[in-house]
């Protein structure tokens, strides 16, 4: 008899990665160029797709589009790049400001 195996899907974003992602949602350039240019880690991961993103060091007058505690969500098509180790994401974002 043969068993299946089932495997988690490693292709796919998860719950403590950290993203890069870009913003299809506010109309303020600030908001902007902080999700864009900002890590985030996933904190959750809802059924239907929906990503929650904490921000950190977040500027006091683009507090008001996150709520209390820092979280964005997101979709997965505004997932640029996600990574496990949040130096590789931080690294790519230097590249990206000096166009290396």
């Amino acid at each position: 008899m043969k068993h299946l195996h089932y495997y988690e899907n490693k292709n796919e974003p998860q719950i403590g990665d950290y993203v890069i992602c870009e913003d299809t949602y506010f109309s303020k350039e600030d908001i902007h160029n902080f999700i864009e240019n900002n890590v985030g880690q996933i904190i959750r991961i809802r059924i239907d797709g929906v990503f929650f993103i904490k921000y950190k060091n977040i500027p006091q007058n683009l507090i008001s589009c996150f709520d209390n505690s820092g979280l964005a969500l997101m979709f997965k098509y505004e997932i640029l790049h996600y990574s496990k180790d949040e130096e590789y994401l931080k690294q790519l974002l230097i590249n990206k400001k000096f166009n290396i």
